[in-house]
Parts: structure tokens; C-alpha cells; sequence
């Protein structure tokens, strides 16, 4: 199963190459999760500022176009995030699978 091994290189050799993208991703992700709030809070002060009902005011701080466009910023970030960790997921079960049928082959059983 020499395909099978080189697959497995493939792959040991995309993780390496990915760690970094990956990391930054997570970063970037976590990063924007918690700028959502203070991007919130501050279309809540100028809509309070602006003579807005507290209540009135948390609905449009949701719906102001800064957020709206963060709210987009981090899907797109979740995607990219998502897409690259499915693939390093998929590398991880091939280079698994390749670790039990070198085994397997070492001991007789295939």
C-alpha cells in the first residue's frame, strides 16, 4: 500500500504546513467573538445618548450596521476556521489510518 504511505506523508505534511493559518484562525476568532460585545455596548451608549429607551436601545445596537457588518466578519471568520479544521480532522484519520495497517501489516494481519 505504497499510496496509502504517501497519502500519509501528505498529510503529516499539511498538518505542519497549516498549524500556523489554523492558530491564527482560532486567534482571529476568539478575537472577533469578544469585540462583538464591546462593538455592542457601544452602539447601545449612542443609542442611549440619542435619547433611546433602554430597551430601544439593546435593539438597535443589535441592529446597527457596525455590528450587522461584525456579526458578518466572524461568520466568514468561522468558515475559513471550520473549512481548515475539517481538512487537518480528515489528515489526522488518514495518518491513523495508515498507523493501524502498518501495524497490522508488521504483525501478519494483512
Amino acid at each position: 500500500m505504497i499510496e496509502l504511505e504517501e497519502r500519509a506523508e501528505k498529510a503529516i505534511n499539511y498538518l505542519a504546513k497549516t498549524d500556523r493559518n489554523h492558530a491564527e484562525l482560532k486567534a482571529r476568532l476568539n478575537s472577533l467573538q469578544e469585540m462583538r460585545k464591546t462593538i455592542k455596548a457601544f452602539a447601545y451608549i449612542e443609542a442611549v445618548k440619542a435619547g433611546s429607551a433602554q430597551g430601544l436601545a439593546e435593539q438597535k445596537a443589535y441592529a446597527s450596521q457596525e455590528y450587522q457588518d461584525h456579526i458578518k466578519l466572524i461568520e466568514e471568520t468561522e468558515v475559513a476556521y471550520q473549512s481548515l479544521q475539517n481538512e487537518r480532522v480528515s489528515a489526522i484519520n488518514l495518518i491513523d489510518l495508515y498507523r493501524t495497517y502498518a501495524a497490522n501489516t508488521r504483525r501478519g494481519n494483512v
